[in-house]
């Protein structure tokens, strides 16, 4: 809903009738209110969006039907899965909160203006969060309707009106009634507000950081504290830096994926106090033609957007910020359809960092190695608080984490490891993401979190890790504990960044689970890095390789099959896959020549390893999903590879590798990429016999 200033200019006057409170700085609390007075059936919670401790049943400060009949979108439930209900929840409080501040700051000041609208509402949601991380209503596990109480439960509601100094107000229902106790709160913070702009430690009235700086020095201490935010000796100066942080990091945007979600609270009714309010007539969920343009929300769990007459979607509706950049910003709010009402159209789902690394352009995904260009504060959560010191200009690290923000600007954060402790780092926007941090060598790295292609780990799970054939797919056998393996791949998967590795064992090429990166690591409790060599190293999957035998190498319809044709001495050759087989450990390589595929002998393994006598890895690279590519020249991008044109990409453009394909008779390259929001695939030359892969694109190391 966005309000008009003609249309609360009349209500003006009963809103503020509503109001008033003051305050004498100085004085002891005329109310001795003891410790959680009236705090029935307490329980706790977690410092978390919409649970922190404490919480006690809204009855009898207030009536818990009520709440249920009329404030059910913003009470958090905790009967159910706590990710998806902090997700929901956060939407529903974020809609409320925008609209009832800008109702409240235009009935106030009706020409404020679209920039200090903006301002207030950042500043309420910073308090909000300082004060209770947005927590009001919670529907409790035993059944009761609950309502926040901090401070040893003086505290009442989301914005904490104290009754040791608000007892009568509490009565009146300042404290358990949502509404009422935002407006209470935002009393105090407006007269603030504006002392603020004429503050000497304020740049004046559009100085809106500081401006909202000076308001909660204020609101938090007093008429005379209204710069104490520049004291960093002040007895409660860590309230005012505290403050600063959520200003500045906005971590609620991390829960909130459409922020044009409309409520279906009557804001203007309950704002002005009216008796009867209703909740607004919401947008039919069950006709189709409501879904192009916003967040559908399906009764599996996915959300998506309705695209070409079907859903695209996410699995956790936390991550719809990579369809949003993909297909523009939502037009509408939300909408959750019957499952019915959408079983007739296609479900396209896609994987959380396949997802975001076709949409990023320049981001770093998991695994991939970056230079940190300065020396970039690392802080406990994105955007968060600071961990008292910061990554090293100069220094390679692993990513473990990304998060973006913003459809637009895509400001992204990276988790690193500094000196064996766990950050994110700022890395930019979409328009300067390369003056922070640039792409490394894997080689590069001081310190391996997660192995990547190439490297060798150690099996470290006791019982052994299931072998197979994709990750979390069909089972095909046990590596044992403290074998030693080559990674030929690495899978990051999830929302807990779940690391599968592509290795082979004992002729068996599959998937072994490494571990998650998020909440809990558990790297270190399945496979470790180690520079200790499994085996002798062999070419894999996606590697180059050149035929060294003078003689040539037979190519075979099967590993020892019939013959196909010579593959000569000197042919530079794609590997499909690598097959270990027999008692030798032979090694046969699947590739392609002169329109012909099948395998070609590459050595044996056993014993003294011959392989270095029929094929060596080449020194050119094909690069694989996740790699990053620079076009040497400008290369149409096709729909497919050889196919429909879709644009011409210039020379110079750097673009992250979705996929790869190799085929034809001269093993020709394709890189499928993401350019300017489309998706295809650009030639970059072919391999056999001479590779002409350098005049195309370079692999950015």
């Amino acid at each position: 809903m966005k309000l008009l200033k003609e249309s609360v200019k009349s209500t003006a006057v009963t809103l503020l009738c509503l109001l008033g409170l003051n305050i004498t700085p100085g004085l002891a609390a005329p109310y001795s209110t003891p410790d959680y007075y009236l705090c029935n059936n307490r329980i706790g919670g977690e410092w978390n969006f919409g649970r922190v401790p404490s919480a006690c049943d809204v009855d009898p400060w207030g009536d818990p039907v009520y709440v249920t009949t009329n404030f059910i979108p913003v009470v958090f439930d905790d009967n159910v899965t706590r990710t998806t209900e902090r997700q929901r929840y956060m939407q529903e409080v974020h809609a409320m909160l925008r609209d009832s501040v800008e109702y409240y700051l235009l009935a106030r000041n009706p020409s404020a203006s679209s920039a200090e609208i903006s301002a207030w509402q950042r500043a309420n949601f910073a308090k909000a969060h300082q004060e209770t991380y947005w927590t009001h209503y919670r529907d409790a596990t035993d059944g009761n309707i609950k309502m926040v109480r901090g401070d040893y439960g003086h505290g009442h509601g989301m914005v904490q009106i104290d009754d040791r100094w608000h007892f009568p107000k509490l009565e009146e229902g300042k404290g358990w009634h949502i509404f009422e106790n935002i407006i209470y709160g935002m009393e105090l913070f407006y007269d603030a507000w504006e002392d603020a702009a004429s503050a000497s430690c304020v740049g004046g009235a559009t100085d809106w950081r500081n401006r909202a700086r000076s308001a909660y020095s204020v609101y938090n201490g007093g008429a005379s504290k209204i710069c104490r935010w520049t004291n960093p000796n002040d007895t409660w100066a860590q309230n005012d830096i505290g403050f600063a942080d959520k200003y500045d990091s906005q971590t609620w945007l991390n829960y909130i994926s459409d922020v044009d979600h409309e409520t279906t609270l009557d804001v203007p009714c309950f704002m002005e106090g009216n008796p009867g309010c209703t909740a607004v007539e919401p947008v039919d969920a069950e006709d189709p033609s409501n879904w192009p343009g916003r967040q559908i929300n399906l009764a599996s769990g996915e959300a998506c957007r309705f695209e070409s007459n079907g859903f695209e979607c996410v699995a956790d509706a936390v991550d719809m910020l990579c369809l949003n950049i993909q297909y523009g910003e939502p037009t509408g709010g939300s909408l959750s359809p019957s499952a019915s009402a959408t079983a007739s159209y296609g479900k396209n789902v896609h994987e959380k960092h396949a997802c975001y690394a076709g949409a990023v352009n320049g981001l770093s995904t998991v695994g991939q190695s970056i230079t940190s260009g300065i020396a970039i504060t690392m802080r406990a959560t994105p955007g968060g608080s600071s961990l008292g010191f910061a990554s090293q200009a100069g220094k390679v690290y692993q990513v473990l984490d990304y998060v973006v923000n913003d459809t637009s600007a895509q400001y992204r954060y990276y988790l690193i490891s500094e000196n064996g402790q766990l950050g994110y780092i700022y890395a930019g926007d979409a328009s300067d993401y390369g003056s922070w941090t640039s792409s490394a060598s894997h080689s590069a790295l001081s310190e391996v979190t997660i192995p990547q292609a190439g490297d060798q780990i150690q099996i470290v799970a006791t019982s052994g890790i299931n072998l197979r054939d994709v990750p979390d797919g069909n089972l095909m056998g046990v590596v044992p504990v403290d074998e030693l393996l080559a990674v030929i791949s690495v899978v990051v998967q999830g929302t807990d960044n779940d690391v599968y590795y592509e290795v082979n064992y004992g002729g068996n090429i599959g998937f072994i689970y490494g571990g998650k990166v998020l909440n809990g690591m558990t790297l270190q409790d399945w496979a470790v890095y180690t520079v200790v060599p499994a085996v002798p190293a062999y070419p894999g999957s996606g590697d180059v390789i050149q035929v060294v035998n003078g003689s040539g190498i037979n190519l075979r319809d099967a590993p020892g099959g019939s013959l196909l044709v010579t593959v000569p001495s000197g042919s530079t050759l794609y590997v499909f896959s690598t097959t270990v087989q027999g008692t030798d450990d032979f090694v046969y390589y699947e590739v392609t020549y002169d329109g012909q595929h099948g395998y070609i002998y590459g050595g044996q393994l056993a014993g003294t390893s011959t392989l270095d006598n029929w094929a060596v890895l080449s020194t050119v690279k094909v690069a694989q999903v996740g790699d990053q590519v620079e076009l040497v020249s400008g290369i149409n991008q096709r729909a497919t590879p050889g196919g429909t044109l879709v644009q011409l990409i210039p020379a110079g453009a750097v673009l992250n590798v979705l996929s790869t394909v190799v085929q034809g008779d001269d093993n020709f390259v394709y890189y499928e990429v993401s350019y300017n929001g489309s998706s295809g695939f650009i030639y970059s030359g072919y391999l056999t016999p001479a590779s002409t892969l350098a005049s195309w694109t370079e692999i950015i190391e």
